[in-house]
């Protein structure tokens, strides 16, 4: 029963996270995108229209950090299924995962409401300007950049210990090899995305 349980588990714990990163990758992306091209046949209406220029920044602001805490939840979540207290796995769960993604959601909705009315235009150019651009950069770059990286590796190698100590204490074979198998493939890819992502805010124009 154990072989059929584990596989499912470790499905279904974790798909609700990476769905979710990536519908808001996919959001925040085109939000990044379209304007860019279509500035590129058009007058940028962007640059020109105040509402539209906050509205750009808010959206994609909540998309890159939503998309960012779902990779961070989610190797926290196969920290949680690996770990030896009941305590810990019970954070693997659907109805959890669900709370965190509404309560992140939620949360990084209510911290970048400030973009809705702090950006200006200057010279057809929507940006953050004086202390205030300087101060968001700088929060930009612990919450942007440091901070989800820093918490991916910890609960990363807090994952790998757990599945080692697992070694000596399974008598399950199977149940060891499917977890080690599965938790790489899956660490590799929220590296890979979260890089991708990286590379596409990095060549946004705003």
């Amino acid at each position: 029963m154990l072989r059929y349980i584990v596989p499912i588990i470790l499905v279904l714990g974790n798909i609700a996270y990476l769905f979710t990163a990536a519908l808001f990758s996919i959001i925040g992306s085109y939000c990044a995108l379209i304007p860019f091209i279509y500035a590129a046949y058009y007058p940028d209406p962007f640059g020109r229209f105040l509402i539209l220029c906050r509205l750009r920044l808010y959206i994609g602001y909540i998309c890159a950090m939503t998309f960012r805490s779902m990779i961070v939840l989610a190797t926290i979540d196969r920290y949680a299924l690996t770990s030896s207290r009941s305590t810990f796995r019970t954070f693997a769960s659907i109805s959890t995962a669900r709370r965190a993604i509404i309560t992140t959601f939620l949360f990084w909705s209510a911290a970048g409401f400030h973009l809705l009315i702090g950006p200006r235009i200057e010279n057809n150019r929507c940006l953050l300007y004086g202390l205030y651009g300087f101060l968001f950069s700088v929060f930009q770059l612990l919450s942007f950049g440091i901070l989800p990286s820093v918490l991916m590796i910890v609960f990363a190698l807090l994952l790998i210990k757990n599945i080692r100590q697992s070694r000596t204490r399974s008598g399950s074979h199977y149940t060891k090899s499917f977890l080690r198998k599965r938790d790489r493939n899956l660490i590799e890819l929220k590296i890979k995305y979260y890089s991708a992502l990286k590379y596409l805010r990095h060549h946004d124009h705003y």
